[in-house]
């Protein structure tokens, strides 16, 4: 049977289990629910995410869940067990979320266990400081940059245990961690504005700073051709089509910059599965994956009859999208070769009726699906151990 709690108690039951610091990261989560004797439940939530979401969703899936065969709820196991890592102001709030909603079948139960569980308290009070140890040895490091708010806040969301850096000349970062499938990535993320140039200029500068592994670009992007709208786009390469001659016409040069392969067909991978629509904030959506070429420039695209859009079909007719930063990025990776680098773009637009697009909360969305997808690859990626 389901058991519903009142809104006020559903809050206050999430407000308390994200004071614990066990249920901050992905394994702690993991050690909880085997420990509450819920490790069934561990495949069917995404233990990875923004700590408020993915707690807000085990509450969700136990109190859905009910009732064992033994009497026991799922629900009461999981506040039984966290009893134990609480202080008292806390645990009263417990007893009485047991006592109103009758889950006292797990209170004798949980006499037995006692010590067993304040053992595992201890032990799990430590998995930060594991994780810390794990990341150090084969952890890895990335740096994500973005353009606009939306892009940097839909990155964000991600990660977990943010802090705040900043670079001798001035950049501000966010620092976090992002864990799941037993990787463990340190992420820097930087929002650095529109245009080629300053990405390229804070793309070296963070490479030189951070020393990552990798490097992304996660943004939107104007769709093309054959893309929709919310559909993501993995660029194989850039088109840096401000690149030519200026004579009587233009006379295109082309400006190429490839993706690193290791991400390329990473990418290919993720975009052949479906495991990546369950980082999605919208369930309702299903978008598509290119792992395909884009092109970059200086200059919004917004109307299919403009003379710049009838170039970029002339001239890259296998371009799926267009941007304004890819090529920076590119441009100083091919200068740091050590580092792998990749553009993940949601399309926000189909470059007729922008504004429109705009209005319908398209950035939004194109934002949180390239997010989701540029995460996917980070939990399926392997890179040598850190030596």
């Amino acid at each position: 049977m389901t058991l519903k709690l009142q809104t006020d108690d559903r809050n206050a039951l999430i407000a308390l289990l994200l004071t614990i610091p066990e249920l901050q990261t992905q394994r702690g989560r993991r050690i909880v629910l085997e420990n509450a004797g819920l490790n069934q439940f561990g495949t069917r939530v995404d233990l990875s995410g923004n700590a408020a979401t993915v707690v807000g969703e085990i509450v969700t899936v136990l109190s859905q869940y009910g009732t064992f065969d033994g009497g026991d709820t799922a629900l009461g196991r999981l506040l039984i067990c966290v009893k134990e890592y609480t202080g008292k102001e806390n645990k009263d709030l417990i007893a009485k979320l047991i006592r109103k909603y009758n889950l006292t079948s797990l209170q004798e139960q949980s006499k037995k266990l006692n010590d067993d569980l304040k053992q595992l308290a201890q032990t799990n009070r430590q998995v930060t400081q594991i994780s810390e140890q794990q990341r150090d040895n084969t952890g890895h490091r990335a740096v994500i940059l973005t353009a606009l708010p939306l892009e940097y806040k839909a990155v964000r969301s991600y990660l977990e245990s943010l802090t705040e850096e900043t670079h001798p000349q001035g950049t501000i970062y966010k620092k976090g961690i992002f864990e799941s499938n037993d990787r463990f990535w340190e992420v820097a993320i930087v929002q650095v504005g529109m245009g080629n140039n300053a990405t390229a200029m804070e793309t070296e500068r963070a490479i030189a700073y951070f020393q990552p592994d990798l490097v992304m670009f996660v943004g939107v992007a104007g769709g093309i051709k054959d893309v929709k709208l919310g559909d993501v786009v993995a660029a194989t390469k850039v088109y840096g089509y401000e690149s030519g001659k200026q004579a009587e016409t233009f006379q295109p040069r082309p400006d190429v910059g490839q993706s690193s392969y290791n991400l390329i067909q990473r990418a290919r991978a993720e975009a052949s599965e479906d495991d990546w629509l369950a980082k999605l904030k919208n369930k309702e959506s299903f978008p598509k994956v290119f792992v395909a070429p884009i092109a970059a420039g200086e200059k919004v695209v917004a109307n299919k009859e403009s003379d710049l859009f009838k170039f970029l079909r002339q001239n890259y007719g296998d371009a799926v999208a267009v941007e304004m930063e890819g090529r920076g990025l590119l441009q100083a990776t091919h200068a740091n070769q050590q580092v792998s680098a990749v553009i993940v773009r949601g399309i926000s637009d189909l470059i007729d009726k922008k504004t429109d697009a705009d209005k319908e909360g398209w950035q939004e969305r194109a934002a949180d699906n390239a997010s989701a997808f540029a995460f996917q690859i980070l939990s399926k990626l392997d890179l040598p151990p850190k030596k």
